[in-house]
């Protein structure tokens, strides 16, 4: 498994909501605040305009859950032992 980089993955947080997130892995949630970010804006632009301050608390939270999820160690895989029997 290649291991990301958390600058990449802030810049692309930073850029787009929730992208860093899907590039560290975690795709559902990236996904979502990706979602919600989109949503907020168009809304915000047509509809309701305090949906912009929301998709901005949305790019915050992102980047900050950005940051955490790329400083935790995934630690590596762990296959189970093969255990040989001696048929007698």
């Amino acid at each position: 498994m290649t291991e990301k980089s958390p600058a990449i993955a802030m810049i692309l947080s930073f850029l787009f909501t929730g992208v860093g997130i899907i590039y560290l892995g975690n795709s559902s949630k990236g996904l979502g605040l990706l979602a919600i970010g989109i949503i907020c804006n168009i809304l915000g632009m047509f509809v309701l305009g305090f949906l912009h301050y929301i998709s901005i608390i949305t790019w915050f939270v992102s980047l900050y859950l950005t940051y955490k999820e790329s400083q935790i160690k995934k630690p590596e895989p762990q296959y189970p032992r093969r255990v040989f029997r001696r048929y007698e």
